[in-house]
């Protein structure tokens, strides 16, 4: 039962990193794919930058 709900859980969060990877256009841009810290600190850059 553990198992199942860690994978459900991790499941739902790399889809909201994919969904936030292609709403901010400098991840969707880059070249190669990014790992999860690379997207969420180009996020958190592109959100101060906007603000």
């Amino acid at each position: 039962m553990r198992n199942i709900a860690e994978k459900q859980r991790r499941d739902k969060l790399n889809g909201f990193i994919n969904e936030l990877s292609a709403l901010v256009p400098t991840v969707a841009q880059a070249p190669r794919k990014l790992d999860k810290t690379s997207i969420l600190r180009l996020a958190a850059s592109y959100l101060r930058f906007y603000q």
